[in-house]
């Protein structure tokens, strides 16, 4: 009892040194290319949906966990033009969904497979296992969902609940 209880304290404790990645303490989730309606584009990373407005850090990741510090920016939904925003790490998590399902077939037909020859189930489902993690990762890398606000409430507030 007394090891379980020393090892709970000893993990516990260690989060207390942990560093941030951020000033806030937390990674924003989105990228965003964000449209003007006078068509400037700005890229950056979405920090805040507000009730009427949005708020970029007009830099990339990398600057964020270097806690470089830019000043963010307010774009209230009468300047906006076009929303397209897109989740951090994508291609990875399409990349580990498709190997997953590529594994799983490989294995349910190896273990399903009642015929003579078990060769020719591994000769013919094997290239599931590449082609899911090759499918994967384009299906992650086009993750950009665009939103079309066009100076409108209401199409704001779909990309808002949309996003939350």
């Amino acid at each position: 009892m007394k090891v379980i209880t020393t090892i709970i304290l000893l993990i516990s404790s260690a989060d207390l040194f942990a560093q941030t990645d951020s000033v806030n303490g937390k990674m924003p989730i989105y990228n965003i290319h964000l449209t003007t309606v006078n068509d400037n584009k700005i890229k950056g990373l979405l920090l805040h949906s507000g009730d009427s407005s949005v708020n970029i850090y007009p830099a990339e990741r990398k600057n964020w966990r270097a806690n470089e510090l830019f000043n963010p920016v307010s774009f209230d939904y009468t300047r906006i033009k076009q929303i397209s925003i897109k989740k951090k790490n994508g291609t990875l998590k399409g990349i580990v969904w498709g190997g997953a399902i590529g594994i799983t077939i490989f294995c349910a037909s190896a273990l399903l497979h009642t015929g003579k020859a078990k060769g020719e189930v591994f000769k013919y489902t094997f290239p599931a296992i590449p082609l899911g993690i090759i499918a994967g990762a384009i299906i992650g890398n086009r993750a950009w969902k665009k939103f079309n606000i066009n100076s409108n409430l209401n199409l704001y507030n779909s990309f808002k609940n949309k996003i939350q």
